[in-house]
């Protein structure tokens, strides 16, 4: 039987704490061979292979009179010299040396979790099994500097040979073993050898006998303990009943147990210990490979990925990707795997973890983990690192990225980063997009070129035959005879039954389980959820029977347990107050069914383990274990409408977050279950409470729309907030007046917002939202808020040409501004927005009269001592003129350009007033250039500048846009003049990157960016813009999906002129067409920006709305004209400052 390690404390303290070096004797190659060849055995198979029978029996006679050391020394010199001389030495040394293989697996898989903590493996040995079982690479005596090297690394990629290795095939034979071979070596290299291996470290021997059986450990013993002096404690590992002599003082004897058997669960125990202590007990650290997989205590729970309760099947290809990851030659590289909810995710990447744990460490990255967790994780092995869930955790996902990253960037070992996410999408809507944004400044560039592939590893169904694998071990788990008759019927029945939701393996497991507890018979039930409730049902009966039949405190469990559902665990020191009668009741029960003391907190933990399902078992917390999709169901299942209000009051109050995510895939999961939308609308007009309305907030922090959500369900949940904000009441007289009036104009804002992002053909819904918020009373800082959403609203109606929408709006902030005569800062900047809105809104109807008697009002309302009103002022007059450059009309730019030099004069310190006219004399200079046709020097175009330091360019730099738009625009109209000069070209790229690392969203540098790759491949290099090229411009379109100007760039220049021309449809994105398609309906000079846009619109629209009534898409007879082209008609002017517009090319 195995001795228990608890035994020895002095041993546990050493593997806790001290480095560690193995001494492997020829007992231990038995025991990985299976064949047992003691140095004894080596020395008699010599003997009997000598020609010479005197000679031989001489020798024999010698061996067993004295077996000693020395004495076995000195025959076995004998031996060799003969054979040697006979020509049999080299049989007999390969057959007893390398004719051996490794069939002890469990042993072998020892080995390669001992390795892990890179501890040192030495030998006496001189054959080759450690490395065969290990992969590792040999190194003797005669190498001190590769072994030194290696230790200094702190790796353990060689075995060291102590006593020299035989090796026929490299021709390497330098095996200590006479006598005078052990004094020639130990007396100089072989000493300093052994004292760099050991130094401070502890070394354990094991399968070393009594020492008397292994002349080579017992040579080392002895010269360890007469030459070097070394007072370090060693252990010896040996068999209870054999026990050791002749062992020095510092050396402790540790018995692993009565057989030679228990060799492999002793080391096993040393192992599991070794690396708790140096790692599992991180809090970064959740599951992994190292830790023993839980016992399922319920019905429920079982199904939770962790527990492993049934064999792997299947993904064969998937797992070869994933163990081709590891085997690139990058330090860094990272992946997704992703997969619809049951399709297995987690399980995979924990199998791949397992399967790779000889040679990689890895874990699942705890769900609460802080930065100080990542920061204080030390590499010491080659790490793979899984962080599941992505989505919505974007930021911390990109701070774990780069705290990983730098921490093994200082290191020799590789790093393998691996997320799990449900979501397949690449385009700029997806959690990979927003991961990418959120690394900020730590390089988004590197961070793509370290990705493993350019697409996901996606899971899809799981084969037939899997499937029918699995059918048969689910049988098998229940003690059911398995069957492959059956096993094809029940996979024919469920594909036939739930076929929407193919075949995964959480829903193929419960639907196998169905049919057992059904006798048999395939369930009755057609809907999935059903079997979900026949689970639930069975479950309760056993927590019934647990609490002794008490139902008050199952439902109390119950309560809590689906609180922790959502939140993700339960603290007894921070129950919310809602739940505190809960709990009570929890411990009223635990207190009269459990004796005091110490057997009570045990009692407490048991239950809290069955009844909570909890990740730890041996805690008080709860911390359910299920799939998500469990979690949902529950939260319909059990909860009772006369406790909804008051739930969601609580759970928007304390866990908004987490809610909103939760809720949201509850309605995606659930489409046909009435209660999720019942929870949207469940809310009281008359409540006051601020965290919970904040909190509601967070249901519309949904920016963008993923591949995989509903869209009618993310409108019912735009149209069910905007009834919820629209009923919120106001009281006259209350404390809480002013904040519960700023939450609900916060609300009904973001609802605007919303509905602007999915309004294609109109802007009704928006427009009603905004108009609701007007109408909402509060005091100043309700005013300022009304102010500042409609502001923004405001300019980004007229940007895109809503005139009668943005003049509607102005009306409405003019009334605000008109509540309160006497003007202050933001009344008079607010005032300056609206004249500039105004402005452009005649521009764009192209009444140059009017904008400039706007612009003149402008100026004599303007109050000059508000830095902010002057900004718009120079705004106002960079619009102007830019407009009259795309109109041709010259007098226009002659009359402003005089008024915007002097307004720059004044302000000579101030960034933005500086940028805007920087933009003006760019606009001089083109129209010089391009309408009169003038000589323009490039120094002059190079004096169009401002020198900043980069990080001016950040988002949140109040002067960035300005600055990003006069830099891009700058650079390309210096294409015009540089486009056969390579180095100048590539400093635009360079530059242009520099810019876009610190903000991506800088339009103009993007276009700048695109349009030098463009003139250097094409008009320099003369070859098509490739794949990488293609793709790291795209991301700029998509991450600017509303910019016209990029699209056309993209989709008119570099597209057609790259690899990628036939892989049009890849880059034609949700987010993209959206906006091209309200560019194509709403801008009469514009097309969206992509060619066959027209071509899209069916199908988008039948894919938001189900529907298909619309006119025949109008499809483009000639190649499309850039805005910047020259125009067909001759003129030798831009297209856009001749004939777009007037139908004839457009």
């Amino acid at each position: 039987m195995k001795s228990d390690i608890q035994l020895y404390p002095d041993l546990i303290k050493a593997l806790e704490k001290n480095e560690i070096v193995y001494l492997f004797g020829a007992g231990f190659s038995t025991a990985l061979s299976g064949r047992k060849y003691t140095w004894w055995d080596w020395i008699v198979d010599g003997i009997g292979r000598i020609k010479d029978h005197a000679t031989a029996d001489m020798l024999n006679e010698s061996l067993m009179s004295d077996n000693s050391t020395d004495n076995m020394v000195s025959v076995v010199g004998k031996v060799i010299k003969i054979l040697k001389e006979e020509g049999s030495y080299k049989t007999w040394m390969h057959e007893a040396f390398e004719s051996t293989v490794v069939v002890n697996e469990k042993l072998k898989n020892t080995l390669m979790k001992i390795l892990l903590m890179q501890d040192v493996f030495a030998t006496t040995n001189y054959d080759h099994l450690l490395e065969n079982a290990t992969g590792l690479m040999a190194v003797s005596y005669e190498e001190p500097n590769v072994a030194f090297q290696m230790l200094k690394q702190g790796k353990s990629n060689n075995v060291l040979h102590i006593h020299g290795i035989y090796d026929s095939e490299k021709e390497i034979d330098n095996i200590v073993a006479d006598k005078e071979q052990y004094d020639a070596v130990m007396n100089n290299q072989g000493a300093q050898f052994i004292q760099g291996i050991l130094g401070t470290r502890t070394l354990i021997f094991v399968g070393c006998g009594k020492t008397t059986e292994d002349a080579n450990i017992s040579r080392f013993i002895q010269f360890a303990n007469s030459h070097l002096k070394m007072n370090q404690e060693y252990y010896f590992l040996y068999r209870e009943g054999e026990n050791p002599v002749g062992m020095p003082s510092n050396i402790k004897l540790i018995s692993y147990g009565n057989e030679y058997s228990d060799l492999p669960d002793f080391l096993e125990d040393m192992a599991e210990l070794r690396i708790k202590e140096k790692v599992i007990k991180r809090p970064l650290i959740g599951l992994s490979p190292y830790k023993t997989a839980g016992y399922a205590t319920d019905v429920l729970q079982k199904y939770h990925y962790s527990l492993q309760q049934l064999p792997f099947c299947g993904r064969t290809s998937e797992m070869s990707q994933l163990q081709n990851f590891l085997e690139e030659d990058q330090k860094f590289l990272w992946w997704a795997i992703t997969g619809q909810a049951g399709a297995g995710k987690s399980r995979l990447a924990l199998e791949f973890l397992k399967q790779s744990a000889g040679k990689w460490f890895g874990f699942f990255v705890n769900e609460n983990a802080t930065q100080s967790d990542f920061d204080s994780f030390e590499p010491f092995n080659n790490t793979v690192v899984v962080i599941d869930y992505v989505a919505s955790r974007e930021g911390f996902v990109a701070n774990a990225i780069r705290s990983i990253k730098e921490k093994f960037e200082n290191s020799d070992y590789k790093i393998r980063i691996l997320l799990l996410e449900r979501e397949n999408s690449r385009n700029a809507s997806s959690w990979y997009y927003k991961l990418l944004q959120r690394i900020g400044k730590y390089d988004t560039y590197d961070l793509k070129s370290t990705e493993y592939k350019n697409y996901f590893l996606n899971l899809g169904d799981l084969d037939r035959a899997s499937v029918e694998t699995l059918i048969k071990e689910v049988m098998n788990q229940r003690g059911i005879e398995a069957d492959d008759i059956v096993a094809r019927e029940l996979c024919e029945a469920y594909g036939k039954k739930y076929e929407k939701l193919q075949f995964r393996p959480l829903f193929v497991q419960i639907f196998v389980e169905a049919w057992i507890e059904n006798d048999f018979q395939l369930p009755r039930y057609d809907k999935f959820e059903e079997l979900l409730q026949k689970l639930l049902e069975r479950e309760q009966q056993r927590w019934l029977e647990i609490l002794d039949n008490d139902q008050s405190c199952c439902n109390a469990f119950i309560h809590l347990l689906l609180r922790a559902n959502i939140s993700g665990k339960l603290q007894p020191e921070k129950i919310p107050i809602y739940y505190q009668d809960d709990w009570n009741m929890v411990n009223s029960f635990l207190q009269n069914h459990s004796f005091p003391g110490k057997q009570r907190e045990e009692e407490k933990k048991a239950i809290f383990a069955t009844i909570c399902q909890n990740v730890n078992e041996n805690s008080l917390e709860i911390e359910p274990l299920y799939p998500d999709l469990i979690k949902e169901y529950m939260f319909c299942f059990y909860m009772d409408d006369s406790r909804l209000s008051e739930v969601l009051n609580e759970l928007w109050q304390n866990e908004a977050s987490k809610f909103a995510i939760f809720i949201t895939r509850a309605l995606t999961d659930f489409p046909e279950i009435s209660f999720f939308k019942k929870v949207l609308k469940e809310f009281d007009e008359n409540t006051q409470n601020i965290d919970v309305l904040l909190g509601r907030l967070n249901l519309l922090q949904k920016r963008t729309v993923d591949e995989n959500d509903d869209p009618m369900v993310l409108i019912s949940i735009i149209d069910n907030e905007y009834a919820f904000w629209r009923q919120v009441k106001i009281p006259e007289e209350n404390t809480q007046k002013e904040k519960l009036a700023t939450t609900k104009v916060m609300g009904l804002n973001m609802v605007a917002q919303q509905y602007a992002g999915w309004s294609l053909y109109d802007l009704s819904y928006m427009m009603e939202a905004l108009d609701e918020m007007c109408k909402v009373q509060g005091g100043e800082a309700t005013n300022v808020l009304k102010q500042l959403f409609l502001s923004e609203a405001i300019k980004g109606l007229s940007q895109k040409g809503f005139v009668e929408e943005s003049n509607s709006l102005i009306q409405k902030m003019n009334e605000i501004i008109g509540e309160n005569p006497e003007m202050d800062e933001l009344s008079s900047i607010s005032e300056m927005d609206c004249y500039n809105a105004e402005m452009m809104n005649d521009l764009q109807l192209e009444k140059f009269d009017d904008a400039l008697n706007v612009l003149k009002t402008m100026r004599s309302k303007c109050n000059y001592e508000n830095i902010n009103a002057v900004r718009i002022l120079m705004l106002s007059h960079r619009n102007i003129i830019e407009m009259a450059f795309q109109m041709g009309k010259k007098d226009v730019i002659a009359k402003v350009m005089a008024d915007a030099k002097m307004l720059s004069e004044k302000y000579l310190n101030d960034v933005d007033v500086q940028a805007k006219w920087m933009l003006c004399r760019l606009c001089d200079l083109e129209e010089r250039f391009f309408d009169k046709g003038e000589t323009i020097s490039l120094d002059e175009v190079s004096e169009i500048k401002i020198e900043v330091p980069l990080n001016s360019y950040e988002k949140n730099n109040e002067a960035s846009e300005y600055l990003g738009m006069l830099w891009g625009a700058t650079n390309t109209f210096k294409l015009n003049f540089v486009n056969k000069d390579k180095d100048k070209i590539n400093t635009i790229i360079t530059d242009a990157r520099e810019i876009l690392s610190v903000n991506p969203y800088q339009c103009e540098v993007a276009g700048a960016f695109m349009s030098a790759q463009l003139a250097l491949c094409k008009g320099i290099l003369h070859r098509k813009i490739v794949r990488t090229e293609i793709d790291e411009v795209f991301r700029y379109v998509e991450l600017n999906p509303y910019s016209e100007s990029l699209r056309e760039l993209f989709f008119n220049k570099l597209l057609p002129n790259s690899t990628e021309e036939k892989n049009r449809a890849h880059y034609l994105t949700k987010a993209v067409v959206i906006n091209a398609q309200q560019d194509a309906r709403y801008n009469p000079m514009s097309d969206g920006g992509v060619q066959e846009i027209a071509d899209f619109e069916e199908g988008l629209r039948e894919f938001l709305f189900g529907e298909n009534k619309y006119q025949e898409p109008y499809k483009r007879v000639r190649p499309k004209v850039g805005a910047n082209e020259l125009c067909p008609c001759g003129s030798g002017k831009k297209f856009k400052k001749c004939c777009r517009g007037n139908g004839k090319y457009d």
